[in-house]
Order: C-alpha cells, then structure tokens, then sequence
C-alpha cells in the first residue's frame, strides 16, 4: 500500500469561522453584559474534557448580541475528530469574582461544515446546569480560505516521458512476494516498473512530498522508454500559488517490500520547466487524471522543441541500473486549467453530499472461537457482551475509530450494518433462507436493517458474536454487491444526483474464497456513488497474509476488470469491462497496534487516516466525472474565467 500525498487536497483544508450572538442573557446590573468568545478543543479527540484553547474574540462593551471581527482559523482534517468547544463569556475587568458565564456550544468541525446553507449554522446556547433555559444563540459561518487566491484552485498539468531509467531486459524484478499466489494476478505483475514523486520547497528548505504516481511499466514498443499519467496538482498544492518555488522531482523503481530505489531527481520551479525544451502540444480535459469539471481546458505552454531534462543520479546506482545510462525525463506537455479545481468541502458543506456508512463484519471460522483467548473475536466479558467497557477486541478498535469519523457527515443517523460467514441460530433464522449466511443483518431485522448508531452497532455486533457459530467461506461480493444497490436507490433519479454517497467499511481477516465475484462486484460499484474502505484483522491468509487484499486495493498498479463472461482478474483473457476508477483502500489494523501498548490506546487517528485517506478524492471524482457541480459553491464565477 502507497499512501497518496495528493489526497490531502481534498482531505486537508484551511477553515476560518467567524462568530457571532443573538439575545444574549444580561448578567451585569448597571449595564449590559461584555461578551467574548473563547474556542476549545482536546488534545486527545476522544478524551471527555476540553484542555486546548485555539483562541478567543475581542471583547464588545455593552452588547446582547454581539459580532466579533476576530476569526477562527483552523485546520480541516476529514479523517480526524475535531471536537470544538464554543463559550460565550461576560468580561468583568477590574473585578474579583471570575467573568460570568452566558453559554456554551459543542459540536464538531465536522459537522459544523455538513450543516446548513452557506455554511452558516445558527444554534442555541446552552447552560451549563439547566437543560432548556433560553441562553440566546450563536451563529457560526465556515469559509474555505485559499493562501494563494482562489486562482491557486487551477490545476497545473505536466507530462513527462522517462528515458534510459534502467536497464533494457535485465535488473528488474517481478515485485511479487514469493509463495503460491493467484497465477491470473501475478500475471499483472510486470518487470521494472517506475513513478514519479514530486515534493515541494518549504520556507526552512525542506521538502514535503505533495504527489506519487502510480508505478508504470517501460513501453514495450519503445525499449527503454517509460510513458507515465500526467502530473496534475493545483497551484496552491505545486508551490503555494509562487512558480518560483524550488520542486523536487524524483524518479522510482517499484518494489513490493516498500523499498523502492532512487533512479534521479530533477531539482527545478514551475517557472523554469515552462522556459524548458520540450515538445508542444494540446490538451483535453477528457485525458484528466485530476478531477475537473465538464469544460474545463487546459492552455498549454509553448515549450522549444527537442530538449530534455537530465536527472541527478544517487551518490550509490539503484538496482538494474548502469554507468552508462544517463536517466532523462522528456516534457512533452505543460498546461494550467481554466476552472479551479472543486474541492470536497464544495460538495459535502451545507447539506449538498451526505456521506452514508455502512459496515460488514467478517464472521468466519479463521477468526477463532470467541471464548479463545486467541480469538480475533474475543469478548472481554464472554458472558455478558454487553459489557464490553475494557480492552476492546481489533473489530471493534476499527470500528470505533472509522465509524466515528464517516458518522460525523450521516444527519439520517441510519448505518447498514451486515455480518457475512456465520450460521445463524434457529431464533434469529429467517426459515425460508439457508443456516450458512452469505449475508445478514446484524439487528436481525430485514424490515429495518439500520442501526442508529456507531454504538449501536457496537452493541449489535457483541451480541452476534455471542449468539452464531463460525463457518466458512469467507464471500465479499454479497456485501458489496447489496451496498451497490442500497447506493443505486439512492442515486438512479436525475434530482438526487450528487445528494449521497456511501462508505462501505468491510472487516475481515485475510482470505477471500469467491475473488472473481469480488474483483466484478467492485467492478461494478466503481461507477456509483460510493467507496469500499477494507481494514486487515490480525495476521491475514495463513499463506498470503493480505496480498489479495493489496490487490483489490490497486495501489501497486492492478487495475481490476472483468473478462467476457463475469469473472474479475487482471491478467490473461479479453478484458469486458475496466474499474471505472478506484475504489478500494486496504490497511492492516496490525501497524496502528503497538506490542506495549494497550489495545484501547491504539493509534485511532492514524488508523482512521490511513483508512479514510482516499475517500475525500474519490467523491470529487465521481462528481466531476458526471458533470455535477458542488450545490453550495461560493463562486462560480471561479469556473467561468476566460
């Protein structure tokens, strides 16, 4: 797995919130009160108390309903829990006793951006003793800022062509683990594959990797030539809006261990490559990596002909390459869009996209009895799965910590939640449908499979491992196959276009016994409105680990289709039909778990960061790739420039 860098423009954003109240309640005798603001948050997001101040208001003299000029700047992190902590106080100057209290607000940053028009949320204050006492209200507007401008939303397009990287026939390897593995996916698998890696200058001149390409294989018509997608970041992601700003490109040789080796770098600015040598050409819109909206056009730079640009070689040669070999990376194409990028608060703020979770749980025999010690399962409190306060088991670390993000965007508060490989006792069997359950809901309730809640369906889930017995296989295309058709209800009409989207969280240990069917149900999910995130339960396949997991994930180059007749793999046979795009995001639970540490105190933010990492860039995708345009843009005109 290759964590992508360029993801963080759509799940890291600058948010400035100002402040403002409504029919304070007056604590001073001789006059009006003096309100301020103050804003908390927690250290630890999941700790019960605020102990972080990120600041506060000027104080107005004299005002029920005061509008502060001081803002709020914070950083958005879709995969993190930022709580927030509003506190509206009276300033007493000069006096003993501490500024009186005039209420309070608590929310996330999160769902302050998924709530209301404009991005402007009005709620009641609230007292810190007495539930329903009129306290006034205060008001919270959420904008998006830009350092750069909004011109630093254009997308800045380059093209390169890489020569004499390794050499031709020899030094590569297949980048495959060894071991029996699935012969059609390792067929995929091809020899010297390299990407691209471009890092941007920061002010203490260090670098901070901003994109990562997916490894390519050389062309096979031109030896020694490798053709990669082309580079599109945004100008503000590129070089903070400055075309003078030192960029680091860098050339890699994939490797499957993670140790991919250094071929060159190419040390320059935007500003020097649009003076470059290259060849010119045009370009489309239809060829875009990057989403862009239906219209957009790139206008390419005018670049001389026949010229390339020399790589600086590593002090010690990577594997494969040679002396003799002087790595050059060709431009063939610069361009900057006319239309800033949308972003994924343009979609998900003010009620325009909800984001829907829904989870499936691996209850097969591989995971072990739950009274085991052992168990993947295993149940703190056996007896009583209900009391499960202490040491929670892997499912349930991940559970709480990814479910607790995606609920933060659900205002239905309605998850699917489903259990696969497990026969199901007489009381909670449906009589006309096998023991073995391909597919089941975890609240037993086919009228209403939903649980309303993230503890609920902690709940649900303690009492279903209590109550079934393991079995085998382990089949995950009913549960994708039926979460497709729950989006399909929700997006077939033409006005509930870009209104949801759903978060298909699968946990499971390892193996997967009807792959073909797994490959063609993602197949078919990658053209709706939804994104499947897959988290690894212990040590995975007792022979493979989690290497068909990986592949599902596409992030080493796989790309998952169909061939004629329904069965999904990558390698030989006539392709029916490719993943529209990707969908798919694996991560092993076992990295975020140290050996000292407690369950409990598992690193949940990082967890929920990796996992959630994709999510942001693959709603834009889908949108643009239809031709929807955020409900709650703030300017249009933006997406009009000349």
């Amino acid at each position: 797995m290759m964590a992508n860098s360029k993801n963080n423009h759509f799940a890291n954003s600058t948010i400035e919130l100002s402040v403002s109240c409504r029919n304070l309640r007056n604590r001073d005798l001789a006059s009006r009160s003096d309100p301020y603001c103050v804003l908390y948050t927690r250290a630890r997001p999941w700790n019960t108390f605020y102990d972080t101040e990120l600041g506060r208001t000027e104080i107005i003299a004299d005002c029920l309903s005061p509008a502060w000029t001081r803002k709020f700047t914070l950083e958005y992190r879709f995969s993190a829990l930022q709580p927030l902590k509003f506190e509206v106080m009276d300033s007493d100057p000069g006096e003993e006793k501490e500024d009186d209290f005039l209420g309070l607000y608590e929310t996330t940053l999160a769902e302050l951006l998924a709530r209301g028009p404009s991005r402007s949320v009005v709620v009641p204050l609230r007292s810190k003793i007495l539930d329903g006492l009129d306290m006034g209200e205060l008001i919270v507007v959420c904008e998006e800022v830009f350092p750069g401008g909004e011109d630093s939303r254009m997308i800045v397009k380059f093209d390169f062509t890489g020569e004499q990287l390794l050499k031709v026939g020899g030094g590569g390897d297949s980048g495959v683990p060894g071991g029996r593995v699935l012969g059609r996916l390792k067929a995929s698998m091809k020899r010297n594959r390299t990407f691209l890696e471009v890092s941007r200058s920061n002010e203490d001149g260090t670098y901070s990797l901003v994109y990562r390409g997916k490894p390519a294989a050389p062309e096979s018509k031109i030896p020694g030539t490798t053709l990669w997608k082309p580079v599109q970041l945004p100008l503000s992601r590129l070089c903070n809006g400055d075309p003078r700003r030192p960029v680091k490109i860098a050339v890699l040789k994939w490797k499957a261990d993670g140790q991919h080796r250094l071929l060159g770098t190419l040390w320059s600015s935007l500003e020097e490559l649009m003076r470059a040598e290259g060849s010119s050409s045009s370009s489309s819109s239809s060829s875009s990596i990057y989403p862009v909206l239906p219209g957009t056009s790139f206008k390419p730079i005018t670049l001389k002909p026949n010229s390339r640009l020399y790589l600086e070689r590593p002090s010690s040669s990577a594997e494969g390459t040679s002396a003799s070999l002087t790595p050059t990376l060709l431009l063939r194409e610069l361009s900057i869009s006319d239309q800033a990028v949308p972003s994924f608060l343009d979609y998900i703020s003010g009620g325009g996209t909800q984001l829907h979770f829904a989870v499936a749980i691996d209850f097969t025999a591989s995971n072990g009895h739950p009274g085991d010690p052992r168990s993947l399962h295993r149940l703190s409190n056996f007896a009583q799965p209900e009391d499960q306060s202490t040491n929670p088991n892997q499912y349930e670390i991940a559970l709480q910590a990814v479910g607790d993000i995606i609920a933060q965007y659900d205002s239905l508060k309605m998850y699917p939640a489903f259990g696969f490989g497990a026969a199901l006792p007489p009381e909670f069997k449906d009589p006309a449908r096998p023991t073995i359950e391909p597919l089941f809901h975890l609240n037993y309730t086919s009228t209403h499979p939903y649980c309303v809640n993230v503890a609920s369906i902690l709940e649900h889930y303690r009492q279903t491992v209590a109550a079934v017995r393991f079995t085998e296989p382990t089949r995950l295309a009913p549960v994708i196959a039926h979460t497709t058709a729950i989006a399909d209800r929700y997006s077939t009409a033409a006005a509930d276009a870009g209104k949801h989207y759903f978060v298909l969280l699968i946990l499971t240990d390892g193996g997967v016994d009807d792959l073909p069917e797994t490959v063609a149900a993602i197949v078919a999910a990658s053209s709706r409105p939804m994104s499947i995130v897959i988290v690894g339960i212990g040590e995975g396949d007792q022979e493979q680990g989690f290497y068909t997991m990986q592949m599902l994930d596409g992030d080493d180059g796989y790309q998952l289709a169909v061939e004629e007749g329904g069965n999904g793999s990558g390698g030989g046979g006539r392709i029916q039909k490719v993943a529209e795009r990707d969908i798919v995001q694996f991560v092993p639970l076992k990295q975020f778990i140290g050996t000292d540490s407690s369950p409990a105190e598992v690193r949940r933010e990082e967890l929920a960061q990796e996992v959630l990492a994709e999510v942001p860039r693959q709603v834009v995708d889908y949108m643009v790739a239809r031709g929807i345009r955020p409900k709650n843009r703030r300017r249009d005109s933006a997406e009009k420039k000349a």
